[in-house]
């Protein structure tokens, strides 16, 4: 079997461990620049509480067309990276590939085909805290990291939910990967952008006297989005995921969005609030808070940008 994952950082760096152990040589992982000198030099430290402690030595590539047309591939890119990410596996793409996005936000099949026209989507709803240190090693927190999977292809669901069904992954095939998707997104959409927005990690966000507003409008606005879109998701999900995020226990860690921005990089900022605004216009939908959000983070990631002479 031929795999490769698409990223290195701090979810496509845990994968590649957990697959090199369970499909030792038989995985590729595209990377770039000096992350790709690094790895290829030192390997993937990746400290994992769910997996335990690896280093990873598989095969490094920028040119993921020379590895050869692929059974399947795990795409761990930002939305940022994703375009340029999906045409630069082009080559390596059949009729039989099975892509696997592991990736924020929702409607992935959506985002994917806008580039890609082959290979078969299981799509997926991780839940995994890893990130990746300035050294490139991997850090994974917690001792489950659960993955919910779907396609309306159930020969590669099977094949995909064998392949990650083991300790360090627990795979569930869900009933609608769809709503398992937008559960998700409903929850990462408020809590990254109220923490772009002020740039601080949630305890100091949580501080600020109109922060549970926006939250609570975010919220709102996103779930009637997914409503107009014809997405039922559960009765009272803004409700539920107003209350995840102001007890969520970890208030100190920046989220990736945020970091992003500071770095004077867009992310997932145009996965998260440029895919709802795009959706609400479409759909005739009133965001004005989603509007104001994107707005201000835009400005922050401007100034940055031209602070670093980027």
């Amino acid at each position: 079997m031929k795999i490769m994952v698409i990223g290195g950082g701090g979810v496509g760096g845990y994968i590649t461990a957990y697959l090199d152990k369970y499909c030792p040589g038989e995985v590729t992982l595209a990377e770039r620049g000096k992350h790709k000198e690094y790895m290829e030099a030192h390997g993937i430290s990746v400290y994992s509480e769910a997996l335990g402690d690896r280093l990873v030595k598989v095969p490094v590539t920028d040119q993921p067309a020379r590895a050869g047309v692929q059974d399947i591939i795990f795409i761990c890119v930002k939305a940022d990276s994703l375009e340029e990410a999906l045409k630069n596996i082009a080559p390596a793409v059949d009729d039989g590939t099975i892509l696997v996005p592991l990736m924020s936000g929702a409607e992935h099949e959506r985002w994917i085909r806008r580039t890609l026209d082959k290979g078969i989507i299981v799509d997926t709803a991780l839940y995994i805290h890893s990130e990746m240190a300035d050294d490139y090693s991997i850090h994974q927190h917690g001792k489950v990291v659960r993955i919910y999977i779907g396609s309306e292809d159930h020969e590669a669901l099977e094949e995909i939910h064998e392949l990650l069904n083991h300790p360090g992954l627990r795979a569930y095939q869900a009933v609608d990967i769809r709503l398992e998707t937008w559960e998700k997104y409903v929850f990462n959409f408020a809590y990254n952008l109220v923490t772009a927005y002020y740039g601080m990690p949630l305890g100091k966000v949580l501080e600020q006297p109109d922060a549970e507003s926006i939250i609570h409008q975010l919220l709102e606005e996103v779930c009637a989005v997914a409503d107009a879109m014809g997405i039922i998701l559960p009765n009272r999900i803004g409700e539920t995921q107003y209350r995840r995020i102001l007890t969520k226990e970890d208030r100190t860690s920046t989220p990736s969005l945020a970091l992003d921005i500071a770095r004077g990089r867009e992310g997932e900022l145009d996965m998260f609030s440029g895919f709802l605004l795009r959706m609400a216009k479409r759909c005739h939908v009133s965001v004005p808070m989603t509007e104001k959000v994107d707005r201000k983070i835009r400005e922050r990631l401007a100034a940055v940008r031209k602070e670093k002479g980027l």
